[in-house]
């Protein structure tokens, strides 16, 4: 395994942890807000914090994905929303496509050989 794969390998992970921390840190907000208030609004509460979490996932993956991984350009570091995520796919040789608004466009795969 080459230093670039591990060092992908790790940042993943990382990322991947980082992201179980915050799903953790939601759920005790909802403790303490359910403890914070009467029992016939717990369900509330809770419902809100789940309302929330799935209303913030869906930003971070229009907005936010693009921003922390994208190609970068001089205005916030996203790149084109134009290809599909097929074609990203098949141009980066993953499995996988490379996320919703960014990853390895035909213009990012000719400049990285």
């Amino acid at each position: 395994m080459s230093n670039a794969n591990l060092l992908i390998a790790a940042n993943t992970v990382w990322v991947v942890i980082a992201a179980i921390l915050v799903m953790f840190m939601q759920a005790g907000f909802a403790f303490l807000e359910a403890g914070l208030t009467r029992m016939k609004n717990a369900a509330h509460i809770a419902g809100k914090n789940v309302l929330i979490f799935g209303i913030c996932s869906l930003v971070y993956w229009l907005v936010g994905f693009g921003i922390a991984f994208g190609d970068g350009n001089s205005i916030i570091g996203t790149c084109s929303r134009s290809s599909s995520p097929a074609s990203r796919s098949r141009s980066s040789g993953a499995p996988w496509p490379s996320g919703p608004s960014c990853g390895s466009t035909s213009s990012s795969a000719s400049r990285s050989r």
